[in-house]
């Protein structure tokens, strides 16, 4: 099952001429899909870890500015594959537990209300 994460950085784009040593910082937003597979079964055949990124952006000041094509593909060649997968295994546990925290304070709040009643 593939979910959905974004992992942000700051990076310094003053290299090849493209930007000034006066630049402001820019944020890097990579966002991508990730599955992390599973082991095989009786039925089934393993499911490797799959990481699919969808889109590259760049951002300074808060505000989207371009990626040349040139530099999409050098920040797509230099995106380390085990980082996304780390960050989406750790996203993914914490999306588990505020659900799972989410569905004790519903089971709360329903008991006081039953206990309200009578």
């Amino acid at each position: 099952m593939m979910a959905n994460f974004t992992l942000e950085g700051e990076v310094d784009l003053c290299f090849a001429g493209y930007g000034t040593k006066d630049a402001k910082p820019v944020i890097v937003e990579v966002n991508f899909d990730y599955s992390p597979g599973r082991e095989a079964t009786r039925h089934d055949p393993p499911e490797p870890t799959e990481v699919s990124v969808n889109s590259v952006k760049l951002f300074q000041d808060g505000a989207e500015i371009a990626c040349p094509d040139w530099l999409e593909k050098l920040i797509l060649n230099a995106i380390d594959e085990d980082a996304l997968c780390d960050h989406a295994r750790e996203e993914s546990e914490g999306r588990a537990e505020a659900a799972a925290e989410y569905r004790a304070d519903l089971r709360r709040e329903d008991l006081r209300e039953r206990m309200a009643e009578g």
